[in-house]
């Protein structure tokens, strides 16, 4: 499956003080070309401070519960990009909020959807290898709901699959800047899955992100194996 959307953040425990110490930190970025900003829930708790980079397809959120890294794109290029390194700069400075209580995980949301025939899903529901129970008779649609923990419970997955239209594209935010790269998603029909791997690390790091991407896409392309029909 081709991977559509990345979405990864560094949590942390809640900075009570953040919407009071925020700015100073991302003050420095105001003066990066063509990068646009906005303030979500003003003068709440709930403050949210977004970096957008429309030209990148790259939003990086800001919160009391940590930082995001939300990308439209070829998510393998997601490592060496350089606005990752604005992001890890941003969780680096985030220790210096005086409420700030420690990073307790990292974590990986990845949507890949692979655009299909009508008659290649109805292959693929028939597949022996994964027999879909349905009393109900022809299926408009369904989804598929896994959650487990593994690797002595370090990691919490949430695996879902089912059928993509293009309705999901507002559903999951598929397309947040209209990139090319998504173009299909408009008019095709397929296969999609949203994976969650939410790992604990006190220390996330690039190389660790590395990790997490490379054992979210293996368990992305080990699933998809069944959708080999013949």
């Amino acid at each position: 499956m081709k991977i559509r959307r990345l979405q990864y953040s560094v949590d942390t425990y809640h900075m009570l003080t953040f919407r009071h110490e925020y700015q100073k930190i991302v003050a420095p970025y105001f003066s990066f070309k063509d990068m646009r900003y906005a303030v979500d829930n003003d003068e709440t708790l709930d403050e949210m401070f977004r970096l957008v980079f429309p030209n990148e397809g790259i939003v990086i959120y800001f919160r009391k519960e940590g930082v995001i890294f939300l990308y439209e794109g070829d998510s393998d290029m997601v490592a060496t990009h350089p606005i990752f390194d604005i992001f890890w700069q941003i969780c680096d400075k985030m220790k210096s909020i005086s409420s700030f209580a420690g990073i307790a995980k990292h974590t990986l949301i990845l949507h890949a959807v692979d655009i299909k025939e009508s008659e290649d899903i109805a292959k693929f529901e028939n597949n022996p290898r994964f027999k879909l129970y349905n009393p109900f008779g022809i299926l408009d649609d369904f989804n598929i709901r896994y959650e487990f923990s593994k690797d002595a419970d370090n990691d919490k997955v949430k695996f879902n699959f089912g059928r993509f239209y293009k309705e999901d594209i507002a559903r999951h935010e598929l397309m947040p800047f209209r990139t090319e790269f998504n173009k299909d998603l408009e008019t095709g029909i397929g296969l999609m899955c949203r994976l969650e791997i939410s790992r604990k690390d006190k220390h996330p790091t690039v190389s660790k992100f590395k990790q997490l991407y490379s054992d979210s896409k293996k368990m992305i392309n080990d699933f998809n194996r069944i959708d080999n029909v013949e």
